[in-house]
């Protein structure tokens, strides 16, 4: 009888590895949302109103703002509405005691201020009607100036068309507060005026009022006038109409820059889309003249483009801008009184050698004098939906899913709004926010196609798309940068109407539901999009990466029969990223995909640097192709990492051993040509193996007859790991 020991040691280092769990798409119940699309409107008031798509979700309102006005009329006895909400008292122009632009005024009426008898509410809507007064509110009135290019368009904001001359001096104004169209109720009773002139902020050019209600609607909106001061057009825009806004940001002032300002504004002036253009910032931080007559850190219209040929006959661009103060014009190349002018193109184009804000510029001039251009997709037949979320004031992070239903085949910009910084104190930051939106499939009814995604700390992030008839789902998360707000809104603003439904989940199962949503948004997002990078490793398996929604991913995919995939994903200088469960260590993880299967990993961008991130990737790959039983002798026999011949009392017998070694385990290979049967027995002490077909946590007993072989196999428990083995054996011929 001969006694053997012997020991064998791997040690491979320790890496954040999870088992990959089967994927099972989520099955929307889309009998949440109205089968029939809802009317918008039974009785045409040809206001906002209109447009407007009552959310099926939300109670109809018995009681407008305006009814409770006229209540509050009745129960007072008031000939004339005053507005107790926004009364003429300090605290509706500021509630800062050093607010200086509110000292030394009256609040008057407006026939004493203006030509009693010729009052009226809308003469000739025009962008020449606006004038701004001490109010820095220019976003606000540039926004208002292009708006009436489309004077219908200013019409609707309002309730009634006319001057309430011996009536009430009730108006009701539509806007936006915080994504929801609403509508505003203010008074022309009172208006801040100097103590002997007229109105101390924003004025009309002549004897009409809807400038200076307007202004004051939206003063009300965010609770003083003080509030509106400085400003983003685009979220004037949004709220005066509805409709989403994007920039083109100027990044030099380059002949190319030029090119590419020209090809956004001309763009979307064909769409006939409302646009705005904000001037370069200075080091004093205020308004000033910059030498050429373009004020500083201001807001202008962008009233009409052209391609033209001056009197040197040269091409050029030029584009129509209006200063919202009514006066200070461009004095250089294309001003009022240049000479690039021909007799032909000054009256076709109407240019008037007068101080009256309205000035053309080239566009090489034009790049170097604004930073940004603002345009606001307005159209004016575009409907609106849209509805607030139930949100938990305890969330750190919220996540929220809504199903949405189109029912007509309709061009729509869904955007997440959350409360305006207008409503708190300053220094308030708007939270990083997310919004992906994947189409269901019409029969599984699970996400099937991306439609795009919006990702920003903004008040408003939007979603474009045309969306045919069915059902989209959308996936909102919000990274909250405040403890003390928790509003948001989804709306829509498009060429039909759609409905939301907020999907609610039992106790316990929400974060599950809601991940295995969000992992099939990424699966969409793959076979949709030219996005993401593909990284063949060998035939049938690859490694896919892409960056949706402040979201990385690295989705691998295994479609052979025996190969496992083993990766090292290395990530160096990480900056605002932190991966998400199963995995805990984002520098380092370990990834085993087996065959015919999928692992995914995902890093989320963190609040911290505002949406920005990066990093370092190193990958160490290996390719581990499962082995027969014949595959694995065969090596055994041709190239073991080990052979030994048995002996007994000093002689060998003609019994072989071979050990073979792979990555996830050993292999011991026997052969018998001795005349009699060969038995031993084993003791095994391992870590991270384990039998193939044999328990190994008992003496193992192996007996080979003569003239035959014997194969036993240890197999990694997890490949990602280190094993290490050791055997004591007992032999014997029987």
């Amino acid at each position: 009888m001969g006694i053997c020991t012997s020991t064998k040691q791997i040690q491979v280092p320790a890496h954040d590895h999870a088992p990959e769990t089967e994927y099972k798409p989520f099955v929307f119940d889309t009998t949440i949302v109205p089968e029939q699309q809802p009317q918008v409107v039974q009785n045409k008031t040809h206001t906002i109103a209109d447009r407007i798509v009552p959310q099926h979700t939300v109670a109809n309102q018995t009681k407008t703002d305006y009814d409770l006005a006229l209540e509050e009329m009745r129960n007072k006895s008031q000939a004339i509405f005053e507005d107790s909400k926004f009364p003429p008292v300090r605290s509706s122009l500021s509630s800062d005691p050093n607010f200086k632009k509110g000292k030394d005024i009256a609040w008057k009426r407006p026939d004493q201020f203006l030509q009693a008898g010729q009052i009226k509410l809308f003469d000739s809507i025009d962008p020449m009607d606006i004038k701004q007064g001490e109010l820095g509110d220019c976003y606000f009135l540039s926004s208002l100036s292009a708006l009436a290019e489309i004077p219908q368009q200013i019409q609707k904001l309002f309730r009634h068309q006319e001057y309430q001359q011996s009536g009430k001096s009730l108006y009701g104004i539509y806007m936006c507060k915080n994504g929801i169209l609403q509508e505003i109720v203010v008074d022309a009773f009172t208006i801040p005026c100097n103590l002997q002139g007229g109105p101390i902020f924003s004025k009309a050019n002549g004897n009409e009022l809807w400038v200076l209600l307007l202004e004051k609607a939206y003063a009300k909106l965010f609770g003083s006038y003080h509030k509106i001061e400085s400003g983003l057009a685009s979220c004037a825009l949004k709220d005066l109409t509805g409709a989403p806004s994007e920039y083109f940001i100027r990044k030099g002032e380059t002949l190319k820059d030029a090119d590419l300002c020209w090809d956004f504004m001309e763009k979307n002036d064909k769409q006939k889309y409302i646009l705005t253009a904000s001037s370069e910032t200075n080091e004093q931080g205020v308004e000033l003249d910059n030498g050429g007559g373009i004020v500083s850190q201001h807001c202008y219209a962008i009233l009409d483009v052209q391609r033209v040929t001056g009197s040197d006959g040269q091409p050029d661009r030029i584009i129509k801008i209006r200063n919202p103060w009514g006066r200070k014009e461009w004095t250089k190349d294309w001003s009022d009184n240049s000479a690039k002018w021909t007799p032909e193109l000054r009256q076709r184009l109407q240019v008037q050698q007068k101080d009256d804000g309205i000035f053309w510029m080239s566009v090489k001039d034009f790049i170097t004098e604004f930073s940004q251009v603002c345009v606001c997709k307005f159209k004016p037949d575009y409907f609106y939906t849209a509805t607030t979320l139930q949100v938990n004031a305890q969330d750190t992070v919220t996540t929220k899913v809504i199903l949405m239903k189109v029912y007509q085949k309709a061009h729509a910009f869904i955007s997440l709004t959350q409360s305006d910084k207008r409503f708190f104190q300053k220094g308030h930051q708007y939270s990083l926010a997310r919004l992906i939106v994947g189409e269901l499939d019409k029969n599984t009814k699970e996400v099937l196609h991306y439609s795009g995604c919006a990702f920003d700390n903004e008040r408003d992030i939007v979603v474009e798309k045309t969306f045919e008839p069915g059902y989209y789902a959308l996936y909102i998360e919000v990274d909250w940068a405040q403890n003390y707000d928790r509003y948001l809104a989804i709306s829509c603003y498009g060429s039909n109407s759609v409905q939301f439904s907020e999907l609610q989940f039992p106790s316990g199962q929400e974060k599950l539901a809601i991940g295995t949503i969000f992992d099939g948004f990424l699966r969409a997002h793959e076979r949709d999009t030219d996005e993401e990078k593909v990284k063949d490793i060998e035939p049938g398996i690859r490694r896919i990466s892409g960056v949706v929604g402040g979201y990385l991913y690295y989705w691998y995919q295994n479609q052979t029969t025996k190969k496992t995939l083993q990766e090292l994903l290395h990530l160096d200088k990480i900056q605002n990223l932190e991966i998400c469960p199963p995995y805990t260590n984002p520098a380092d993880v370990q990834i085993q995909c087996k065959p015919l299967s999928t692992v995914m990993v995902k890093y989320r961008v963190t609040k911290q640097g505002g949406g920005s991130y990066g990093y370092a990737l190193k990958c160490q790959t290996q390719v581990i192709e499962a082995k027969t039983d014949q595959d694995i002798i065969q090596q055994a026999l041709h190239k073991p990492d080990q052979k030994v011949q048995r002996s007994m009392q000093g002689q060998n017998i003609q019994v072989f051993f071979y050990l073979v070694k792979f990555p996830a385990g050993v292999a011991f290979f026997y052969e018998n040509k001795e005349s009699r049967t060969y038995q031993e027995t084993i003791t095994f002490e391992v870590t991270n193996l384990k039998g193939v077909g044999i328990d190994i946590s008992r003496d193992v007993v192996v007996e080979i007859p003569p003239g035959q072989s014997k194969l036993i196999q240890l197999q990694s428990v997890d490949p990602s790991k280190g094993y290490s083995y050791k055997q004591s054996i007992m032999f014997k011929l029987i």
